[in-house]
Parts: C-alpha cells; structure tokens; sequence
C-alpha cells in the first residue's frame, strides 16, 4: 500500500509537469500584433470594425481607412495580409462595388468584389522587424451606373486577414496567413447606398399635384358659393 507521503509527492510532482506543459500552449497562442487607427495609440485588442458604423455610399463616391499593424515580436518576423470572409446581399450590388486593397509601398490590387476571391491575399510573407509599422488601407467605390432606390437595402461584408509567420512556414492557399487575426470590415452587415431621390421623384409630384388640385377645387366651390350668397 502507498503511503500518504507518496500519494503527495506524486499529486505534487503531476501537478509541476501539467504547469511546465501548459507554459509554452499559452505562449504560442498570443498574436505579436499590434493595431491602430491613427498610427499614434496601440492597442493588442483589435478593432471591432474598420469603417465607422455610419459609412454611406453614393454612386461614384469612394470611402477609405487606414489600419496600422505592427509585430511586438522581439525579432523579425514576416507578415501577411489577405482580405477573407467575404459576402454579400445579391451578386448583382457585389459587381457593383470595388474593393481597393494596399499597403504603404503599393503592393495590392482594386479590383470588383465580384472577383475577388475566398482569401485574397494583399501581400504575403513580407519582412518586418520588431515593431516596424506597416500601414493597410482600404478602400470601396460604388459604380456610378447605380440610380434610385436600385439596390437599396443590399449590402456587402468582409473581414482583413494578417498574421505572422516564420520566414520558412507554409501559407494558406493563394497565399493567405494560414492564421492570424481576422478583423472585421464592419460592424454590422455593411455600408448601405445613401439614396438619390431619382425614383420618388414623380410620385412626390403625383402626390403634390394631387393636393394642389384638392386645393384648388375647394377653392373654386368656395368662390361659387360666395357670388350665389351675393
């Protein structure tokens, strides 16, 4: 029979191996990433959207945000950014808008949403050391074909992809991070079409003419009833 010295020393000793196991699962799990909005104010908590909540589009209007991301790895590192998640309300409003992606140095593309693919990368595996900043923008142009209320209510969303890597790691397919932070584009379903007002138009004159007929038959029965009083 073991004693209870023994039993202890065993509890004690499994206890210790479960802590030095634990260590390292936690150390790898942490990003090294660091986010901004203004380049000045860091944060390891990312955004929880990169456009402002009241973004609206207008045909041919364009809208851009900046995002900063920098490594707090000790040494240098690469990076890679892709643009995933994306989905929207119909394929004909996803033709409609461009998505323009690019970092500081002009490594990116803008192309239609419609093209864009599962994981897009912006740039992959790029060189960066120790709390090098590294600039994303972002940017969505509404086609100016877009009239009335057509595709009021659509609307489109997708997420910014980054994580680091070693220089010899494997990435994703088309070279997207195979992990990372995905940051979320909006906060909700997307921007909506800010309305033209080309489409109640003549209904806003129908009801108008409407009135100003009423207004001027009562007028009429009142000017009538007057000269037979008279």
């Amino acid at each position: 029979m073991r004693t209870f010295g023994a039993i202890v020393f065993s509890l004690l000793t499994a206890g210790i191996l479960a802590l030095g196991t634990a260590a390292p699962a936690s150390a790898t799990s942490a990003s090294f990433l660091e986010f901004s909005t203004n380049g000045t104010t860091w944060s390891a908590t990312a955004p929880s959207s990169l456009f402002p909540s009241s973004v609206r589009l207008s045909p041919g209007d364009s809208k851009s945000v900046t995002v900063y991301i920098r490594s707090t790895r000790p040494d240098s590192t690469t990076m890679s950014a892709a643009i995933t998640r994306l989905a929207s309300s119909d394929p004909n409003f996803r033709a409609m808008v461009t998505i323009g992606a690019a970092d500081g140095t002009g490594r990116g593309w803008s192309k239609p949403a419609s093209t864009v693919s599962a994981c897009q990368s912006i740039f992959t595996k790029v060189h960066v050391e120790a709390y090098q900043v590294v600039p994303v923008t972002l940017t969505l142009t509404l086609s100016r074909t877009i009239e009335g209320a057509t595709e009021q209510g659509s609307w489109i969303r997708f997420a910014l992809l980054l994580g680091l890597s070693d220089a010899g790691a494997p990435t994703g397919p088309g070279g997207c991070p195979a992990s990372g932070t995905s940051v979320p584009a909006f906060n909700h379903n997307g921007p909506t079409v800010a309305f033209t007002g080309t489409d109640t138009l003549f209904p806003g004159l129908i009801v108008a003419g409407f009135a100003m007929g009423l207004g001027v038959l009562f007028l009429v029965a009142a000017i009538r009833r007057r000269r037979v009083a008279a």
